[in-house]
């Protein structure tokens, strides 16, 4: 309920239910227990969007953590939080922390390129660029922006090899599907 109401305007009614089923996720699982990641994520969310970024930042960092230590860097709600908290340095100026965690989020997001893509229908991969990957790179592109001002070129060169790195992994991806629907002989 508090991401149904953090999407829906509600956010004092987000904050509410987050804080309870936080309270309920502890006490059926235990407070580090990975189902409790979600709650914390997204009364983050709801923090955020009432543009309380200090409030926001100890439950994104717990779910942070929580994923981490349940999940490991290389699961998809890990690259979730690490985005999340990103989001969350940035917006506190801390330009240098926000860039570790924009890293993780792209280097989870290139290992599940390479890890899934070959499998995935061409709808699976379209739905993983435009709903994870391009806002994402998107949102890296304007935090580049206001972090450096435009002036530090080995970031612009960052966000061409990024750009280049995702073009190379989906045409890989695709040429490796290709081969094997032609090897199999059917």
């Amino acid at each position: 309920l508090s991401l149904v109401n953090t999407l829906s305007g509600n956010i004092e009614q987000a904050i509410d239910y987050g804080q309870k089923a936080i309270a309920t996720f502890g006490e059926a699982f235990g407070g580090d227990h990975p189902e409790t990641a979600s709650p914390n994520f997204n009364l983050a969310n709801a923090y955020l969007s009432f543009g309380e970024v200090d409030k926001a930042l100890p439950f994104a960092k717990k779910a942070y953590e929580i994923r981490k230590k349940g999940y490991g860097k290389n699961h998809p709600l890990f690259a979730k939080s690490a985005n999340q908290m990103a989001i969350i340095n940035w917006k506190k100026k801390d330009f240098k922390a926000a860039q570790g965690f924009y890293n993780e989020t792209f280097e989870n997001y290139f290992g599940q390129i390479n890890a899934f893509f070959p499998v995935l229908t061409e709808e699976e991969k379209a739905k993983f660029y435009y709903t994870k990957l391009r806002p994402a790179f998107e949102q890296y592109i304007s935090f580049i922006q206001e972090s450096t001002l435009g002036e530090d070129k080995t970031k612009l060169g960052e966000i061409y090899d990024f750009q280049l790195s995702l073009k190379g992994l989906i045409m890989y991806a695709t040429a490796k599907v290709r081969e094997s629907i032609l090897a199999s002989g059917d």
